[in-house]
């Protein structure tokens, strides 16, 4: 567990079969963020889960989705749904000590909580896990743009036959780890800040990118997408 603590951030899902990692068309978790990225002590942040299916890559509505903590945590950390979806609530700068001491963690490492995510995609339970810092508070990154062949446009159209190169500008620094999706070709370097797009036949759909940065935020994109 102090592993994953020290890394910020850990995400497991449980899914379907997937024939490739940057496939959308499969039941699976891409990614879960709070907002904000981290907390501070008493601060409070809310879940969104983005996933994937037969339907196309989308946000979970509130109603969809389960959150909860480890049953020791629970003296120390608040996980509630409201009007405004799901609501973690980190402990307060006096709940730090015996959350640490429950987790297992010394002063000098991060205080971060693990969150588990249920919901059911295309008929499949899928479950997701995510740390999340309750020490300190720090922001999501942003995208500011994702661009096919340099050109940033609400929808991405490539040719039939081509091979054009996806990017994306971000502010999460250069410690950040960038995935693309995508329902319309093939991708190559899909785990690279540049991607490419095996445009091979006429689609329709959606390039996704997600960002995670040092901290533990994470910043999406869903672009629609066209090969013609």
């Amino acid at each position: 567990m102090r592993h994953a603590i020290v890394a910020f951030v850990m995400l497991a899902v449980g899914c379907a079969d997937v024939t490739e990692p940057y496939e959308l068309d499969h039941a699976r978790v891409i990614a879960v963020r709070t907002e904000p990225a981290t907390l501070a002590p008493g601060e409070a942040g809310t879940v969104a889960v983005l996933v994937t299916g037969g339907d196309g890559p989308r946000v979970v509505p509130a109603d969809g989705l389960a959150v909860t903590v480890p049953a020791p945590l629970a003296p120390y950390v608040a996980v509630t749904r409201g009007p405004d979806g799901w609501t973690v609530v980190a402990p307060t700068a006096a709940q730090l000590a015996g959350l640490r001491a429950a987790l297992g963690v010394p002063a000098t490492e991060p205080a971060a909580v693990p969150l588990t995510i249920t919901t059911t995609v295309d008929g499949v339970a899928l479950v997701a896990h995510k740390w999340t810092v309750v020490d300190a508070t720090a922001p999501n990154p942003t995208i500011a743009g994702v661009a096919l062949d340099g050109v940033v446009a609400p929808v991405l159209r490539a040719a039939a036959g081509s091979t054009p190169r996806l990017s994306v500008t971000h502010d999460a620094g250069p410690a950040a780890v960038v995935r693309w999706l995508s329902s319309v070709g093939e991708l190559a370097q899909y785990q690279s800040a540049d991607a490419t797009l095996d445009a091979a036949a006429p689609a329709r759909g959606a390039i996704v990118v997600v960002v995670r940065d040092a901290r533990g935020g994470v910043a999406w994109q869903i672009v629609p997408a066209e090969v013609e």
